[in-house]
């Protein structure tokens, strides 16, 4: 035999899209059948156009949480056949079904139940899929080149690397790689966060990865100072007690246990992940468009694992707050759906079943729109949430001086 083909192939988009649906249909018959028993020609035998039934599957026994989830990608892959299948805008739909595909490879056993061969079966099955989206309509796009886009997702890097190094180690970017800040400011207020080992580790990893996000940007575009962040325990309560609607007593601490980390986790990554997804359709050069989906792929990985973990809590109480983890995600989510003032494109990790995947699922381990593909957000968007201001020219919030690059301070300069 020869050398394996590596190389890229010359075929239009929607071959490249109809190629990636063998992978789906191959998820759907899977996960459908482990959690539910019966596969697309019971749930939508159109979507297979008269193939042929698959061969020796037959439901798993499942744990009810991993029953739950796995029922939960079911009806998401079928809506990503759908998409798929249905043609349009192609280039709009690879990215954001990454995330979901990467989503679901994020997924890991937290607790030591015995489902894991199951999962090396499933998580085996899942592919990436790179290419741009568009971004959200009707919410001002902006004119910028390549650099200024990439640069805008370092105020996001910044504020991620500083949260989870310091979280799991008590230290953060100054003590790992000072020259990646340019002698921007240490954050405000992080500190050493009372975690148990398990998420301790997780995040730790975490951080080190945003180390190799940092690196990958500044390398290939070039870096911008790291703006000042507030990560102080007062900054995060302010935002608990705005999604909240009320003042918690006492004030909301991330750092106090490991439920109270993961929900302050919940707060930031998927900004950034969503402004990935954002990105990607205005990107004109090839090396920007590899480097920005690669980094999706990561970021949607690590907020899959933090839904995850949340969602195994969901109906835990918050001590000493009269309020659930599922409670307090939908607030969350609220909250930057209304600083951004661009509709619904953020869902806690319990949804109406309107709003669940195929109108069937109240579970929403990964976010997603009506046909399970990702939500994207603009830069003025998520200036609006990181600074909680709801204003792209007021800063405040994680960014008390507002963020760094041409971008963010093209904004401060129309204040």
């Amino acid at each position: 035999m020869g050398e394996p083909d590596c190389e890229s192939i010359q075929a239009n988009e929607a071959d490249r899209i109809q190629f990636s649906l063998n992978l789906e249909l191959l998820k759907a018959e899977f996960f459908l059948n482990g959690a539910v028993g019966q596969g697309l020609n019971t749930i939508d035998p159109s979507l297979a156009q008269r193939g042929p039934p698959r061969i020796g599957t037959k439901k798993a026994n499942l744990d009810p949480v991993v029953d739950h989830i796995i029922k939960e990608f079911n009806f998401q892959v079928v809506d990503n056949i759908r998409s798929k299948a249905v043609g349009s805008n192609y280039q709009n739909l690879v990215v954001q079904l990454l995330m979901i595909d990467v989503g679901t490879n994020g997924i890991n056993e937290p607790t030591g139940r015995n489902i894991y061969f199951f999962f090396i079966a499933f998580v085996f099955l899942i592919t990436l899929k790179l290419s741009p989206v568009n971004g959200a309509p009707n919410c001002g796009p902006i004119v910028a080149d390549d650099t200024d886009r990439i640069q805008f997702a370092l105020n996001l890097e910044f504020l991620e690397a500083e949260f989870f190094l310091n979280g799991a180690l008590g230290h953060g970017l100054d003590s790992i790689e000072p020259s990646y800040a340019q002698g921007g400011p240490p954050p405000i207020g992080a500190t050493k966060a009372n975690l148990d080992p398990l998420v301790r580790q997780i995040f730790e990893e975490f951080g080190y990865q945003e180390v190799g996000h940092l690196r990958a940007i500044i390398t290939r575009v070039g870096g911008i100072p790291r703006p000042l962040l507030d990560l102080s325990p007062q900054n995060f309560a302010k935002i608990f007690d705005e999604a909240a609607g009320f003042k918690l007593s006492p004030p909301f601490d991330p750092y106090l246990n490991t439920l109270n980390y993961l929900l302050a986790t919940y707060v930031i990554p998927y900004v950034g992940l969503v402004g990935y997804v954002g990105t990607i359709p205005n990107l004109s050069k090839k090396s920007s468009l590899s480097l920005v989906a690669s980094l999706l792929g990561v970021e949607a990985g690590q907020d899959a694992v933090i839904r995850t973990l949340l969602y195994e809590r969901a109906e835990e109480k918050v001590l000493p707050y009269d309020i659930t983890v599922a409670q307090f995600t939908g607030y969350i989510s609220r909250l930057r759906n209304n600083l951004a003032m661009c509709g619904i494109k953020d869902e806690g990790i319990i949804v109406p079943l309107y709003l669940g995947a195929e109108n069937l699922m109240d579970s929403n381990i990964l976010s997603a729109n009506t046909d399970s593909v990702s939500y994207a957000r603009t830069p003025p968007e998520i200036l609006r949430i990181v600074y909680g201001t709801g204003n792209e020219h007021v800063p405040g919030g994680f960014y008390p001086h507002g963020g760094g690059g041409n971008i963010a301070r093209s904004f401060l300069k129309k204040a």
